[in-house]
C-alpha cells in the first residue's frame, strides 16, 4: 500500500516551443514516510506534487493511493501551500474547519475536530485570532493541521516554510517535525533547500533540471530530532549538496544511499 508513481511524463509549451518538465518519473512511497523532492528551480518537483494532488494531469503514466488511481483533488490528499493560503477574513478556527464545512461535516463534529486540532498544533486560545493577528509559525501551524481536518491519507506539501524568515526557520522546522510525529501521516515534501530536507524527512529524492531525472534516492537513519552539527549530518549535507549540484547541470548519474 502507499502512494505510487508510475511512469508519469509531464511537458508545457511556450511560444511554440515543447519543454519536457518530468519524463517516465517512477517512484513508490511506503505509508506513513516522510519523503522529500529536494532539486533546483524548474526540475519538475512542484508539478509532480500537483499532479500528486490532482490539479493537474500527466500525460502519460499514472498516481495510485492505496491501489486506488488519482484523477482529481480529493479528500485524502491535503495541501499545504507555500503562502498558507489562509483567508484573512476569516479566524484560525474558522481557517482550520473550513474545509469540514465545505465537506458538509456537522457543526458539532467540526467544533470537536477543532478542538483536537487546535491542541495537536498548540495554537488553542489563540482560535479567535485573524491571519495578520499571529506569527509566520503560527500561520504555518494553522495551514499544518486545517490540511490534516479531513484526515487525509498523504499529507502535500509546496515548500511549507518558504515564507518563513531565514533566522526562524530553524525553529520552525522543529515545530513541523512534532507535529508530524504526531500525525504519522505520509508526507510529500518540495523544498529547495538541502538542510530543510535532511532535518525533516526520511527519505530524500534529488530530481535534476533535466526533465526531473532521479539522481539519488537517500534514506537519512538519523536518529530524531536530528543534530544538525554531528558529523553523520554533515556528511549526508555534503553529500546532497554534491547531488544538487549534479543536478544543476542536469547529470544523469544515479546515487542511492
Amino acid at each position: 500500500m502507499g502512494l505510487i508513481i508510475e511512469n508519469i511524463t509531464k511537458s508545457f509549451e511556450n511560444k511554440g516551443v515543447i519543454k519536457t518538465v518530468l519524463k517516465d518519473i517512477n517512484l513508490k512511497i511506503k505509508e506513513g514516510e516522510f519523503l522529500t523532492l529536494l532539486g533546483p528551480s524548474g526540475c519538475g518537483k512542484t508539478t509532480l506534487l500537483t499532479i500528486i494532488a490532482g490539479f493537474q494531469s500527466a500525460e502519460t503514466g499514472s498516481i495510485y493511493l492505496e491501489d486506488k488511481i488519482v484523477s482529481k483533488p480529493g479528500p485524502d490528499r491535503g495541501f499545504v501551500f507555500q503562502d498558507y493560503a489562509l483567508f484573512p477574513w476569516m479566524t484560525v478556527g474558522e481557517n482550520i474547519i473550513y474545509p469540514l464545512k465545505i465537506q458538509g461535516v456537522s457543526k458539532e463534529k467540526r467544533e470537536k475536530k477543532l478542538e483536537e486540532l487546535l491542541n495537536l498544533a498548540g495554537l488553542k486560545g489563540n482560535e479567535n485570532l485573524y491571519p495578520y493577528e499571529i506569527s509566520g509559525g503560527m500561520k504555518q501551524r494553522t495551514a499544518f493541521v486545517r490540511a490534516l481536518g479531513s484526515n487525509p491519507k498523504v499529507l502535500l506539501m509546496d515548500e511549507p516554510l518558504g515564507a518563513i524568515d531565514f533566522q526562524m526557520r530553524h525553529r520552525i522546522q522543529k515545530e513541523l517535525e512534532e507535529l508530524w510525529l504526531k500525525s504519522k501521516k505520509t508526507v510529500v515534501m518540495v523544498t529547495h533547500d538541502i538542510d530543510e530536507a535532511l532535518f525533516l524527512s526520511d527519505r530524500i529524492i534529488v530530481m535534476s533540471k533535466s526533465e526531473g531525472k532521479i539522481l539519488g534516492d537517500l534514506k537519512i537513519n538519523l536518529k530524531r530530532s536530528r543534530d544538525r552539527e554531528s558529523l553523520e549530518y554533515l556528511e549526508l549535507k555534503k553529500e546532497l549538496t554534491s547531488l544538487l549540484e549534479k543536478a544543476l547541470k542536469g547529470n544523469d548519474g544515479f546515487t542511492e544511499i
